[in-house]
């Protein structure tokens, strides 16, 4: 008899964080890391930068750095947003409109200033 069938599968299902965006820049940014690695063990890159005499490569791969670590931050602000549409994220986003509320209340009450 098997109890694989009674069991609560850990990560699936509706209430579970968004990572899908997060995941696929983690693939694609590995496999970037092993070709650099490969490029590199086999003397291609400094091959590259020797013979560009006008270090416009270096340039784009600096570029690519600076593009890649961009999006990777994006991403994972996608992510935490995505966090917070789970129903994990509701008590957050209850707390978010009761303290909305609360500052909104706060300015129409007749003698209390803001602090």
């Amino acid at each position: 008899m098997s109890y694989i069938n009674h069991a609560k599968i850990a990560l699936s299902g509706a209430d579970t964080p968004e990572r899908g965006p997060l995941l696929l820049w983690m693939v694609f940014t590995g496999l970037c890391i092993f070709a650099v690695f490969l490029l590199w063990r086999y003397g291609l890159i400094s091959l590259m930068v020797r013979s560009d005499r006008t270090y416009i490569s270096s340039f784009i791969a600096i570029l690519y750095i600076i593009t890649s670590s961009h999006c990777l931050l994006r991403t994972m602000a996608i992510a935490r947003e995505g966090e917070i549409t789970t129903p994990q994220g509701a008590s957050f986003r209850l707390a978010l409109k009761v303290a909305v509320a609360v500052g909104a209340a706060r300015r129409f009450v007749v003698g209390v200033e803001d602090q």
